[in-house]
C-alpha cells in the first residue's frame, strides 16, 4: 500500500500529556467536525486534529477539499494542535480507484464506506496511533458506540433523521471501545448552534452532499469533465439513441435515460 506521511504542525506542536485521556480527531472543515472537536476538548480530552491530504479529480470543481486550511483554523481557535496527512496516494488506491472500477462495472459505490473503512478507521488510525501513541479516535459523524452486556455495538445515532452508522458498518468491532461519537446524542441544529455561540466560522457553512474529492454533477463529470478513462460511449438502444457509457446508468434506472415514450402500449 501507499505510504502515508506527515506534515510539520500548522500551528503548534503535539504534546502528549502521558494520560489515558487523549484522543485523535478528524477534522473536515465542516460543521459536524468542528462541534465534536469543540465537546471533546470541553470534555477534557487532550485532542489531536488531523486533517488528511486528498487528491481531486483534474479539472473538477472542488475547491477546497486539497487544501483543509479552514479545518487548521477551527483547530486554532479552539485550542488543539493540528496535522495535515500526506494519503493521496493510498486515497487514490483504496477509495478512488475501486469507485472508478464499480462504475465500469455497471454497479453503484459507495466510496464514503471505503473511505471510513479503509482510510479513516485503518489506515489513519494505525498511523495516528503508531505516530502518537494515541488510541482513541473521533469524529463527526451521527452514530454512537454502545455496550451491551459487556459487548460493544455500533448503534444508529439518537437523530434518526440524521443517522450516519450505515457509513461505519466496516470499522473493525476490536476498535469500537477506542471510538468516540460526540454528536451520536446530538442533532444538527444544536450542533450548528454550538459552533455558532463558539464564533466559528463553519457555523454558517451549507450541507455538503457533493464527494469530496470529485464535487457534484457525478457519476457523469468524471467520465467528461474530470478526464479519467472511462469506458467507450456509443452502444445503441433499442430506439437507436446512443448511450453515453455504461458508468452513466445503474440497475433499475428509469429516469435521464432519453428513450421515453409518449405511448407505453409498445
Amino acid at each position: 500500500m501507499a505510504e502515508v506521511t506527515i506534515h510539520q504542525p500548522t500551528h503548534q506542536a503535539w504534546v502528549s500529556s502521558g494520560d489515558p485521556g487523549r484522543i485523535c480527531g478528524d477534522d473536515e472543515r465542516r460543521v459536524d467536525s468542528s462541534a465534536s472537536a469543540l465537546l471533546l476538548k470541553r470534555a477534557g480530552w487532550n485532542v489531536l486534529g488531523i486533517t488528511m491530504r486528498i487528491p481531486t479529480a483534474e479539472d473538477c470543481d472542488v475547491r477546497r477539499s486539497c487544501c483543509g486550511m479552514e479545518a487548521a483554523y477551527v483547530c486554532k481557535e479552539i485550542g488543539i494542535p493540528h496535522y495535515f496527512l500526506e494519503v493521496r496516494d493510498a486515497f487514490n488506491e483504496l477509495v478512488i480507484e475501486p469507485f472508478r472500477q464499480s462504475y465500469l462495472r455497471g454497479e453503484t459505490p459507495s466510496p464514503c464506506v471505503d473511505c471510513n473503512t479503509e482510510m479513516k478507521f485503518r489506515v489513519v488510525w494505525d498511523f495516528v496511533e503508531a505516530h502518537f501513541g494515541i488510541k482513541h479516535a473521533a469524529t463527526g459523524h451521527y452514530a454512537r458506540v454502545i455496550d451491551v452486556n459487556g459487548e460493544w455495538r455500533l448503534a444508529r445515532s439518537a437523530d434518526l433523521s440524521r443517522d450516519q452508522s450505515y457509513f461505519l458498518y466496516g470499522v473493525p468491532r476490536e476498535r469500537l471501545p477506542f471510538l468516540n461519537f460526540p454528536l451520536g446524542e446530538m442533532t444538527k441544529p444544536n450542533a450548528r448552534r454550538l459552533t455558532a455561540e463558539a464564533g466559528l466560522p463553519v457555523a454558517r457553512r451549507e450541507d455538503s452532499m457533493e464527494l469530496c474529492f470529485a464535487g457534484r454533477g457525478l457519476p457523469q463529470g468524471l467520465g467528461r469533465r474530470c478526464r479519467w478513462a472511462w469506458c467507450n460511449s456509443g452502444s445503441r438502444w433499442p430506439s437507436d439513441r446512443r448511450a453515453q457509457g455504461i458508468q452513466n446508468y445503474t440497475l433499475g434506472q428509469r429516469r435521464g435515460l432519453g428513450i421515453a415514450r409518449k405511448d407505453r402500449s409498445t
